[in-house]
């Protein structure tokens, strides 16, 4: 039973992974060469979370887009994730 629960939820992290890989992706394509500059920002506002809280990058990006959920732009949320994918798993 136990076993099972927990090949469910690696299935699920492995998913929720991939999405946000998509999005990383899906901003690289945008901006080309201008990737890293164009979530510079982004990375500094999570950094800056981070640092306050003594968290690490998910939920610090999970605290960014939970409270401000209205206020910024699903672009926005998605410059977010995409910065985030770049802290933990970087592109060359």
């Amino acid at each position: 039973m136990l076993a099972g629960t927990l090949v469910a939820v690696m299935k699920k992290l492995i998913g929720i992974e991939e999405k946000l890989k998509k999005c990383r992706e899906a901003v690289k394509s945008l901006f080309g060469n201008d990737f890293h500059k164009k979530i510079e920002p982004h990375q500094h506002l999570i950094k800056a979370v981070m640092k306050a809280n003594n968290i690490d990058v998910l939920p610090a990006l999970m605290d960014i887009l939970t409270k401000s959920s209205a206020s910024f732009s699903a672009e926005m949320q998605i410059m977010f994730m995409a910065a985030a994918v770049e802290m933990i798993d970087p592109t060359t």
